[in-house]
């Protein structure tokens, strides 16, 4: 597994130095490019959030080329994104330089990073995909939740290809330490319909036929959870 994940983070690492020279087609196979106001409007009508509150914080888990950082800033959060790939945060600076970037490890935050977010952030991140392994997870999910605000609210987000995060098993975790958790819902058909996912009940149905559909074509579309601070 360790194997898979180092070719992954070289073939990402690539994609964002042949950005930086000028070639900029690699990228889109590695970081969500387009539609990021569509994802956080799902992601905000599923936990029931407004506008952020001024001075409101998020952190941007994983940011790569800091397209999604650049998405909360513009709803106006004062946005932190951390990747600990050097290129990933340089070609953020450039194409988006109204945000603050950090390069660090992000399996690590509590070597790196100060308390006090509203919003985290974390889509597609390793080690919550590309590996089964629940303990560790559980335990940097855990230094996030920590770093919430009380009211604020860890967002999970990843497809379900391979080994990755067992959204049933954090569920029950999270009912077994009394975490409120919203989710997790496929954003597929609500996306493709138009449909706002503040429509609790038709989201639900919506997010079922998707997992179906997606049992059926095997294909895997990416599914959202939410994890409030519990204070």
């Amino acid at each position: 597994m360790a194997s898979r994940w180092s070719e992954f983070r070289t073939e990402c690492e690539d994609a964002y130095k042949a950005f930086l020279a000028g070639r900029p087609e690699q990228i889109r196979h590695h970081n969500l490019i387009r539609d990021g106001d569509i994802e956080l409007d799902f992601i905000f009508g599923l936990l029931g959030l407004g506008a952020p509150a001024p001075g409101s914080t998020a952190l941007d888990v994983g940011c790569g080329g800091g397209y999604v950082s650049h998405c909360l800033h513009r709803r106006g959060y004062e946005v932190t994104g951390v990747d600990i790939s050097e290129a990933a945060i340089a070609v953020a600076r450039q194409q988006f330089p109204d945000t603050h970037y950090v390069v660090a490890d992000a399996a690590q935050p509590s070597a790196w990073c100060p308390d006090g977010f509203d919003l985290i952030y974390i889509r597609e991140f390793h080690p919550f995909t590309r590996i089964d392994d629940f303990e560790v997870q559980i335990g940097i999910l855990n230094d996030y939740v920590r770093l919430l605000r009380s009211g604020g609210w860890v967002v999970l987000g990843h497809a379900r290809r391979g080994a990755c995060l067992d959204y049933a098993r954090l569920w029950k975790y999270c009912a077994e330490q009394r975490l409120p958790a919203v989710g997790p819902q496929f954003m597929f058909l609500n996306k493709h319909l138009g449909v706002p996912s503040r429509y609790r009940v038709t989201t639900t149905a919506l997010s079922m036929l998707s997992a179906a559909v997606a049992r059926v074509s095997g294909r895997s579309w990416i599914e959202f959870l939410g994890i409030g601070s519990g204070r």
